[in-house]
């Protein structure tokens, strides 16, 4: 079953941190099989609950693989990058596909 990282950008910190961040994991989250299925490029309203800055989702071949990106040796450095540039939830799930 495919799995899924989603997450909700509560609060920015330090947008140009926050872009070096992009910039890295972006890469490594394609080597890791996942792709973008929602970003804040496009519309989306908070309707309930908390308000936040955006929301992303990635996919990926496997909960296993999503798994494995959020605790590789390459995602650590960026994911070191993001926490100070951002207030950020995150959650990987599997997915019921």
């Amino acid at each position: 079953m495919a799995g899924y990282a989603i997450v909700t950008i509560q609060g920015i910190n330090d947008i140009e941190k926050l872009q070096l961040y992009r910039e890295a994991a972006v890469p490594i989250i394609k080597q890791f099989g996942g792709e973008a299925l929602v970003t804040s490029r496009g519309n989306q309203q908070f309707v309930e609950g908390k308000q936040g800055v955006c929301v992303i989702v990635y996919k990926f071949p496997s909960y296993e693989q999503a798994v494995n990106w959020y605790n590789s040796p390459e995602y650590s450095e960026a994911k070191d990058t993001r926490i100070d540039a951002a207030e950020v939830q995150f959650i990987l799930a599997e997915g019921l596909d």
